[in-house]
């Protein structure tokens, strides 16, 4: 991780609310949504929030990257459940739920893993 090596407190969560933003933008595909998918491609520091952390945010870099972390590490962003997290499937799924995709519209094209599943799971990290 880029940055101080220390993460406050601000409550690594296993929820999708990857920068601890404002209500309005709590779960937003834009934002939390292109962050999964970058740090699933491998960005870290900058590159991984550069142009899409909200403007609420409360989390600094480091505990955006530390909050990811907890996710992978966790197997909570392995959506699809078949390991490893990638992000032509898992980055993807969450994307498009997070777009407003359900149902088909959601699994087409990536995985054969039910919608009703992957839903499911991915509601589990949306309190």
């Amino acid at each position: 991780m880029t940055g101080s090596p220390f993460v406050s407190n601000l409550s690594l969560r296993n929820d999708l609310d990857i920068d601890s933003s404002a209500t309005t933008t709590k779960y937003d595909a834009l934002t939390d949504g292109m962050m999964v998918m970058r740090y699933l491609l491998g960005a870290t520091g900058p590159a991984l929030t550069r142009g899409v952390k909200s403007q609420s945010s409360l989390r600094t870099d480091c505990e955006i990257e530390a909050q990811l972390a907890v996710l992978r590490d966790t197997g909570k962003l392995d959506v699809d459940g078949t390991l490893p997290t990638r992000p032509e499937s898992d980055g993807l799924l969450i994307l498009r739920y997070l777009l407003g995709y359900r149902g088909s519209g959601l699994t087409q094209g990536i995985t054969s893993v039910s919608p009703d599943t992957i839903e499911s799971r991915i509601l589990a990290l949306l309190p």
